[in-house]
């Protein structure tokens, strides 16, 4: 994250130099930190922007192009117009044409480096508070930047490339799904990043395998199909007209974007796209789940992000096959043979332990378990159980001795369960019971948990409640 963070280091670069190495990243430990950078960062854009009215207007160009120079014409740190930004400050800048796309319609703002003849800015995100007020987010890198300066604005190119790519997929996919279900303008929300993808629909059920599958190859087949980027401004009701796919509950102005991929998808859409749908390269559905009551979500991801995850996913598999030693094709059936011998085994083990209980009950010496004098037929035991489960077994065994009515409490080193037989458990809740020895809870007939002091002691609360 210091890499990406502080130097401008892609986390792509990262992962790919680490993989050379034989070496993992931390992708969930960078998400987290990239996260909480984030959410440092918008705490206090309430504050921050509650005054922008005054602001000069930005002109986008970042549909064509990825490098312009261009003019400061704002700077703001910490909420408050400033005429110099040092070395290490956060800093909002604003310029008079950018080249950098502001978050919008569910894709991410871009990132880059702002650099002028005295400093540098890594701009780690692009908001637009207000419609025509473009604000570039980042950290004064190198040097300073001030008001006025002449700047080279240049977008992060492998990034913006991956997040058009992953936004024309969204339209590809958005169409194969109104193909599959019969049905027009699915679409109730996206989220287009540079690695993945996610798009919401409403739906009762989930999509079948087959269904996936059928939705992941039509969306390759118009990868293949290379169809043309084509986008037109139009009046709304015109645009409308022409049947593009636009979410109802939307608000447009009076003109709006339409972006068409050949004749096969047509969509309202303000984002930034590949010029041909060739250039998404491969597209793997990586989930389908449940977001809510009625609603999907399918998460996709292409280019470059799906090569490193096939790349990860067959040197997974190749690991599986040399551990095995079987050819790819007949790993499911030698799992499927593996989990059943495996729980072949495991119920082996459970009949063996159950017969250590049951000669431990029984005692070595023909005694039996050694019955504690109370109220009601009584057993304590400190037994050498293998875990929670397994004190189950041995309270199970014990009440079987009392024949079946009593009270039992057995426990190891760490951990207890108590059994309390149906005709008792009125008058004394195994959960009551249970709170005598330490944290837990359960039913009137059973209940567990974990010791919270000697079981002697313990034992011995137990023996004198039920006196």
């Amino acid at each position: 994250f210091l890499l990406h963070d502080t130097f401008g280091f892609p986390l792509e670069l990262t992962r790919e130099l680490a993989e050379e190495r034989g070496l993992t990243v931390d992708e969930p430990g960078f998400a987290e930190a990239m996260a909480e950078q984030r959410a440092r960062s918008r705490r206090g854009q309430a504050r921050r922007w509650s005054d922008l009215k005054g602001l000069p207007t930005s002109e986008f160009v970042g549909y064509s192009e990825l490098r312009v120079d261009a003019t400061v014409v704002a700077l703001r740190r910490d909420g408050v117009e400033v005429e110099r930004a040092r070395e290490g400050d956060e800093v909002e800048v604003y310029l008079d044409r950018t080249p950098f796309y502001a978050e919008s319609g569910g894709q991410v703002g871009d990132g880059g480096l702002i650099t002028g003849l005295d400093g540098e800015v890594l701009v780690e995100d692009t908001q637009r508070p207000l419609e025509s007020v473009i604000t570039h987010l980042g950290r004064v890198r190198i040097g300073a930047l001030h008001l006025g300066d002449r700047v080279a604005a240049a977008v992060d190119v492998q990034r913006r490339r991956q997040v058009m790519r992953h936004h024309t997929a969204t339209h590809l996919l958005n169409r194969s799904l109104e193909e599959l279900l019969g049905r027009r303008n699915l679409q109730r929300g996206s989220w287009v990043g540079p690695d993945h993808t996610t798009f919401d629909f409403p739906l009762d059920r989930a999509l079948t395998a087959e269904e996936l599958e059928h939705l992941a190859e039509r969306v390759n087949a118009q990868v293949r199909a290379a169809l043309p980027l084509t986008t037109r401004i139009l009046p709304y009701q015109e645009a409308v007209a022409t049947g593009a796919t636009h979410l109802f509950d939307e608000k447009y102005g009076d003109r709006v974007r339409v972006v068409c991929f050949g004749d096969w998808s047509c969509e309202f859409c303000g984002g930034t796209h590949v010029e041909t749908s060739a250039d998404v390269g491969l597209a793997l559905i990586t989930s389908e789940s449940s977001i809510g009551s009625g609603l999907r979500r399918i998460d996709l991801t292409v280019g470059e992000s799906a090569d490193r995850l096939v790349r990860r996913q067959t040197a997974v598999l190749n690991d599986v096959v040399r551990s095995l030693g079987v050819p790819a094709e007949q790993v499911p059936a030698r799992v499927a043979d593996l989990r059943r011998d495996l729980r072949d085994a495991q119920r082996e083990v459970e009949r063996l332990r159950d017969e250590v209980r049951v000669a431990h009950v029984r005692g070595s010496n023909g005694g039996g378990p050694r019955r504690r004098p109370a109220s009601v037929p009584l057993i304590l035991e400190q037994v050498p159980a293998g875990g929670r489960d397994d004190l189950r077994g041995w309270a199970d065994r014990y009440l079987e001795a009392l024949g079946g009515s009593g009270v039992v409490a057995v426990a190891d080193e760490a951990n207890f369960a108590i059994k309390v037989s149906r005709d008792l458990s009125g008058a004394h809740p195994a959960r009551e019971l249970a709170l005598l020895l330490g944290r837990g809870g359960g039913s009137p007939e059973f209940a567990q948990g974990r010791l919270t002091k000697p079981v002697a002691d313990a034992f011995n609360e137990v023996e004198a409640s039920l006196q």
